[in-house]
């Protein structure tokens, strides 16, 4: 994050260590890392706190609910697409 960490930031972030929260970017909100490097590989994730030494530096669990939600949305997407059955009545 720029400028360095020392407290909070937009979205409800705050950060206090270094390189904490490091790769977040400007669309994860309400995270707050205590701790050198600690949410150090996030990018776009919400709701995290971590304190300590490079806790949650690579959070596994917020890049699976990312994957998780994408195919979520593809799998929507092509239930949309899907064609409707047709029922024929035989007289």
């Amino acid at each position: 994050m720029s400028p360095p960490p020392d407290g909070g930031y937009a979205g409800g972030n705050t950060a206090e260590g270094q390189d904490a929260l490091f790769n977040l970017s400007i669309s994860g909100i309400q995270n707050t890392a205590l701790g050198f490097e600690s949410l150090f590989s996030e990018t776009s994730v919400d709701n995290n706190t971590a304190t300590g030494y490079k806790s949650l530096h690579s959070n596994l669990t917020a890049a699976l609910k990312a994957q998780a939600s994408q195919i979520e949305t593809v799998s929507d997407q092509l239930k949309a697409q899907a064609p409707v059955p047709r029922v024929v009545a035989n007289d």
